[in-house]
């Protein structure tokens, strides 16, 4: 079945809407519900129906707390056709999709074919051992890798926006909220949210950098985060300010993450340092790049560009990647569009997959592995 990937963002549950069966390309008059078996039916008004069988993807996080689902259409786990079940160990599912890590050794029914990997940080942050990775049919990352299955893309990180901390990750914002939102009011100039964390090269850079700025711009240059200001809510740090400085832990090709996105998210301006390739991902105009190692040369366009009110100028193009990221780039619109490609119809069987610091077990997990192929 061929999905409009313009109309991806539509959930096919909760009410029915004329909307969703023009999506399936149905007459006037037509339905869809989300049934109980895990299957859509559309039906008319002749009382005659169909269904359309819902693809149930396990999705296994690091952070089991942390309120993916509200990512999706209703906080129901749906996006399309597809039905995710997060952080459930144990699940008889069509895909099995590992977040960056695993808590604890789980175990799922799922064909070995369709096991897939997503990393969540850059080579700098965090090293993934080939045996870890071997467990997996794919790998989505920015690292470079000889995995067989290795796909160069974006990682689709979870926003930060909307999440409660200070209440145990409490969602304040979802998908709906968000998507029916309008620009918010914007009474302050320019914020960034960054940690005292001084790791990398570039966690270093960005502090000396922020020292900078805020020596040049003063009380219109907001600094949130651990280590400075806090806040419990990233809304906060995002939504009042046209402008938003967003810097990534390393500048690394398809590393783009919620920093940027969730000043997309809050209609603000991102000055932009990290992913070179991130103009292919937005649209054109739509945010400033910046390099934070030429500071003088960063700095200066900061200044130019919030005196000329460009904000204002890219007010469109800002709303276009709003979109992008609440339909293309959201990590369920990224996982579906991967798994209707990769995919495949196998046999299912008990699965067992290891944390990434459990070298022994993944050692014979992978010899067991080794032999199954050879027999």
């Amino acid at each position: 079945m061929a999905v409009n990937r313009r109309a991806s963002y539509r959930s096919f549950a909760g009410q029915p809407t004329e909307i969703l069966g023009h999506f399936f390309g149905l007459p006037p008059g037509e339905k869809l519900l989300l049934c109980s078996d895990r299957s859509i039916e559309v039906s008319d008004r002749r009382q005659s129906s169909a269904k359309v069988n819902m693809v149930r993807v396990l999705l296994t996080t690091c952070c089991p707390n942390w309120p993916m689902i509200r990512q999706t259409p209703k906080r129901l786990g749906v996006w399309e056709d597809y039905e995710f079940v997060i952080d459930q160990p144990g699940s008889v599912c069509d895909a099995w999709v590992v977040f960056d890590n695993l808590g604890e050794t789980t175990s799922a029914t799922c064909a070995p074919e369709n096991l897939f990997f997503v990393s969540a940080e850059p080579p700098e942050i965090r090293k993934y051992r080939r045996d870890f990775l071997n467990q997996f049919r794919w790998v989505v990352t920015c690292h470079e890798t000889r995995h067989r299955g290795l796909i160069a893309a974006q990682q689709g990180h979870p926003w930060h926006v909307g999440v409660d901390a200070d209440r145990g990750f409490i969602a304040t914002l979802d998908y709906d909220a968000l998507s029916a939102m309008d620009v918010p009011d914007k009474p302050h100039v320019l914020s960034t949210v960054i940690s005292s964390k001084a790791i990398t090269p570039a966690h270093r850079q960005r502090l000396a950098f922020v020292k900078q700025l805020k020596e040049r711009l003063g009380d219109r240059f907001h600094v949130y985060g651990r280590g400075h200001q806090s806040i419990a809510d990233k809304w906060e740090a995002v939504a009042p300010y046209r402008f938003h400085l967003a810097m990534e832990n390393a500048s690394r090709p398809d590393y783009l993450t919620e920093k940027v996105c969730d000043a997309f998210l809050g209609s603000s301006y991102p000055f932009y340092f990290g992913a070179p390739n991130a103009g292919s991902y937005f649209p054109k105009h739509s945010f400033e790049p910046i390099d934070i190692f030429q500071p003088e040369q960063a700095i200066e366009k900061i200044c130019a560009a919030i005196d000329s009110q460009v904000d204002m100028r890219r007010r469109d193009e800002v709303q276009q990647a709003r979109r992008v990221v609440l339909d293309e780039l959201n990590l369920f619109a990224m996982l579906v569009r991967l798994l209707r490609q990769k995919l495949v119809d196998r046999p299912k069987r008990r699965l067992r997959l290891y944390p990434k610091g459990q070298h022994l077990q993944l050692a014979m997990s992978g010899v067991g592995r080794f032999l199954r192929r050879a027999a």
